[in-house]
């Protein structure tokens, strides 16, 4: 992502997904007239502890054990394949060979014959995992402190990242999806609420609307490269059948990780829209630049102050929405707008006189 999570190898949170692995392992083979108990055979003793107070999460294994010991061994096979498949999900991300279409929620369902997997995970995600044995916010907080010094989403590179509270745990691949995964550590990442909720919400992120195969940027493991061109955009009060101005925003390098992003959050949109603000930026630049006694301003140095400022920005791109004042400032100072320059140099004027 637009930096590298720092990946948690031990933690208590992690023993959640052992213990249901376990609880695959032990099934595996089991015959048509098994019966389901939480003692001995099935669970970890730990774990068992857990489902003799858990009466509602013992019913959703009961559920889905009796469903699964109804299954011929070939799809008894199948299915434990696939729940080995799943421990790779770090692969998925970047290497597009791999079929994913056998782990989804409908392919899980047919072979089952009903959905008592997804069930039974959903309940894990937002039941289970929540209580406090698994230590789920001790591991928030470690994911925060390895997180770089401005504390920013990775996906949006402008939303802060909170201490006080948890921020949500996204699933790269959601639950609702791909219900194998949905307590599985290396498919969750915490994510700012606009991020996760308004932008990506349930998106495949591994297969476009038309059934494509594409490629993501794991974020345990890459970061992206890109850059952000402002090119094409009329800047507001410089064109009158546009007086608001039209933004548009384009990235580069163009692969398919990084349009894979620009698409799934709606970097486009909130960026123009939601976080750009025009005026104010144009204001502090100008207030900047009367307090640091530039005087007089032509067009020659305005051009040259707009790209110092770029060239700030970059340099902290990750601070109070710089990833989108530095290319901003970048194109303004090479647009060659003179109506733009004409109106900037006359506000500087103004405020100078009064």
């Amino acid at each position: 992502m637009l930096y590298r999570y720092n990946y948690i190898k031990k933690h208590p949170l992690h023993r959640l997904h052992k213990h249901l692995l376990f609880f695959f392992r032990r099934i595996r083979t089991i015959s048509s007239n098994a019966s389901f108990k939480i003692n001995g055979d099935y669970f970890h003793s730990d774990f068992s502890d857990i489902l003799r107070i858990s009466p509602n999460l013992k019913e959703k294994f009961k559920t889905f054990f009796n469903s699964y010991k109804q299954l011929t061994d070939i799809q008894k096979n199948e299915f434990y394949n696939l729940v080995v498949k799943c421990q790779s999900v770090k692969y998925f991300f970047g290497n597009k060979s791999i079929n994913c279409l056998d782990i989804k929620k409908d392919s899980i369902q047919q072979l089952m014959g009903n959905n008592s997997l997804y069930e039974l995970m959903k309940y894990l995600y937002e039941t289970t995992i929540k209580a406090d044995r698994w230590e789920m916010k001790d591991h928030y907080q470690k994911m925060y402190n390895g997180m770089p010094q401005n504390k920013v989403c990775p996906f949006c590179g402008v939303e802060s990242m909170h201490q006080t509270f948890k921020e949500d745990y996204d699933h790269l691949l959601t639950k609702s999806i791909y219900p194998l995964l949905a307590i599985n550590l290396q498919n969750l990442v915490p994510m700012c609420s606009v991020c996760n909720e308004k932008a990506k919400k349930e998106i495949d992120i591994l297969y476009k609307n038309n059934g494509e195969r594409r490629s993501f940027a794991y974020p345990y493991a890459t970061e992206i490269t890109i850059s952000l061109d402002f090119t094409g955009s009329i800047i507001p009060q410089t064109d009158m059948n546009n007086e608001k101005g039209i933004w548009k925003l384009t990235i580069n390098p163009q692969n398919e990780n990084n349009m894979t992003w620009f698409e799934v959050f709606n970097i486009e949109e909130r960026y123009t829209k939601d976080y750009l603000l025009f005026d104010l930026w144009t204001d502090i630049f100008i207030d900047d630049l009367i307090n640091s006694n530039k005087n007089p301003i032509n067009e020659n140095s305005l051009k040259t102050e707009l790209l110092k400022v770029a060239q700030s920005y970059e340099r902290r791109k990750f601070n109070n929405r710089n990833i989108i004042k530095a290319p901003l400032f970048s194109f303004l100072a090479n647009c060659n707008n003179k109506i733009f320059y004409k109106g900037l140099i006359r506000a500087y004027n103004k405020r100078i006189n009064t």
